[in-house]
């Protein structure tokens, strides 16, 4: 079954040519990141295209950092990724999200200002969401019928498994 879907993948890529730019700055997605007590912050990306070099400056969302390490899906340390390469990145200020775009940028004050704006509208349009709702206000509006949906707070140990329990509470 993996055998005909890795086919039918490499038959669709050569239909459409798709091809990815090696000697470009690296770009692609995050797909988790978490904080290690020993390394700090890590980011596992899936680079689209260009090259991931350790020494590069990847902002991420709203996170960014020069890359110190970078681990292979196999847990061994590498020099650099090429596209289509799921890569472990140590070196970030702080937990990307999953699925937010990343990108090499030239030198750390840009990748610092453009985190700084990106954190600052997100907080922003958290302002602008309202006050949050407290328990209580939430059990009253249950007991008077207004409501029939209760918000839940979802903890995990990394961004991706979050996102594979939201999806799965929406279903019910």
């Amino acid at each position: 079954l993996i055998d005909e879907l890795v086919e039918l993948l490499s038959l669709e890529a050569e239909l459409l040519e798709l091809k990815a730019e090696v000697d470009a700055p690296a770009s692609g997605f995050v797909i988790e990141s978490e904080i290690d007590p020993s390394r700090g912050a890590l980011a596992r990306l899936l680079v689209t295209n260009g090259n991931l070099k350790v020494g590069d400056i990847v902002l991420a969302g709203s996170c960014y950092g020069r890359v110190r390490q970078l681990m292979d899906d196999k847990g061994k340390e590498v020099q650099s990724a090429g596209p289509s390469t799921p890569i472990e990145v140590a070196g970030m200020d702080g937990v990307a999200e999953a699925g937010d775009k990343f990108y090499v940028v030239a030198d750390l004050d840009q990748a610092r200002t453009a985190a700084d704006d990106r954190r600052q509208r997100t907080r922003t349009r958290q302002l602008a969401a309202g006050p949050k709702a407290t328990l209580e206000s939430l059990l009253s509006k249950i007991e008077q019928g207004e409501t029939s949906e209760v918000p839940l707070i979802i903890k995990a140990d990394v961004q991706g498994s979050i996102e594979a329990l939201k999806t799965s509470l929406e279903k019910l």
